[in-house]
């Protein structure tokens, strides 16, 4: 698949959400033909949840950036960098355990199960890849996907 599509789908699936709160995308691919295989459905459901996150955490006329590349050791890399609230560490590790909502000040109702983060690590793993999270307390948050360019299935 190629990646620049599966950026774009996913951002234009949000672009709605994006526009009310007058947040500024930036979508950065380096290469635009980088290719992969993996399953198209769940990396777009990965993307999705990231850039959801992204929304809801940024306020009003904030930022998202989206940068893809590759890297030196041929892995895919997709960085979701947004001007949000942020969370201290004990906020990532919360938000990465399920159902594990992470609210810093309590002024702020979220919508949601706080599944998004810990499935897409889950979906991530099974793909191969892997999924970091860092970030800083009203700075913003940062979350990093990688991939193998293809996947090498062992046979049994």
């Amino acid at each position: 698949i190629n990646l620049a599509e599966i950026v774009s789908a996913a951002t234009a699936f949000l672009d709605q959400r994006a526009r009310e709160k007058k947040i500024t995308i930036e979508n950065k691919i380096s290469g635009q033909n980088i290719l992969l295989f993996v399953d198209e459905l769940r990396l777009k459901q990965v993307l999705v949840n990231l850039l959801s996150n992204a929304f809801k955490f940024t306020d009003q006329g904030g930022k998202v950036n989206i940068d893809c590349a590759m890297t030196k050791d041929e892995k895919i890399q997709v960085i979701v960098q947004d001007t949000g609230i942020g969370m201290d560490a004990a906020g990532v590790e919360k938000a990465l355990t399920r159902f594990g909502q992470n609210i810093h000040d309590g002024s702020q109702v979220v919508e949601g199960t706080g599944l998004g983060l810990p499935l897409s690590k889950s979906l991530m793993e099974a793909l191969g890849g892997s999924l970091n999270v860092s970030s800083e307390l009203d700075v913003g948050t940062t979350v990093t996907i990688e991939l193998p360019k293809e996947r090498r299935l062992l046979a049994r």
